[in-house]
C-alpha cells in the first residue's frame, strides 16, 4: 500500500486547523485595514483637539501634546500606528499569498486573486501615503510640530 494515507482526523484537530485559518485571515483583515486605521486615527486626533480648543487646531501654535487627556489618547494610538505601519506593510505583503491560496479555488484563478489582492493592498497604501503627503487640512503638519 505505497502511497496511502491513513492518517484519521480527530475534531479537535480539525478545530484548531480552523483556527489556524481564521487567524490568518483576521491578520490579513489587519493588515488591509491599518491604511485606513492610520489616517483615522490622525483624523480623530485633529478632531478631538478641535472639540477641546473650540477651532481648528492650528499648526506650530496648537501643541497636540499639551491640550489635555481626549487627545493624548488618540495621539499616542496614531504614534503606535505610525510606529508600526512598516511591519503592517511586510506583514501584508506576505500574509496576502497565504491567504490567497487557502482560500481562493483551484487552478489558474488563484494567481489571479493573489495578484488583485497584492495589487489591492499596494493601492490602499498608495492612496494612503499620497493623502497624508498631501495633507490637505494640514493635519499631518499639526501633528508632527
Amino acid at each position: 500500500m505505497v502511497g496511502s494515507d491513513y492518517t484519521v482526523s480527530s475534531p479537535r484537530a480539525t478545530a484548531a486547523a480552523r483556527d489556524v485559518h481564521r487567524w490568518w485571515g483576521i491578520v490579513a483583515l489587519c493588515a488591509y485595514a491599518y491604511p485606513a486605521l492610520l489616517v483615522s486615527s490622525f483624523y480623530l486626533t485633529w478632531f478631538g483637539a478641535w472639540l477641546v480648543l473650540g477651532h481648528a487646531p492650528r499648526p506650530n501654535l496648537d501643541d497636540p501634546r499639551s491640550i489635555g487627556l481626549l487627545v493624548d489618547v488618540p495621539y499616542i494610538a496614531t504614534m503606535v500606528l505610525m510606529i508600526g505601519f512598516p511591519a503592517a506593510i511586510v506583514l501584508g505583503v506576505v500574509m496576502t499569498p497565504v491567504v490567497v491560496v487557502r482560500r481562493a479555488p483551484s487552478g489558474g484563478k488563484r494567481l489571479l486573486f493573489g495578484f488583485l489582492a497584492l495589487a489591492g493592498l499596494a493601492l490602499l497604501w498608495s492612496a494612503t501615503l499620497w493623502f497624508l503627503r498631501a495633507d490637505p487640512w494640514d493635519v499631518g503638519t499639526w501633528y508632527m510640530d
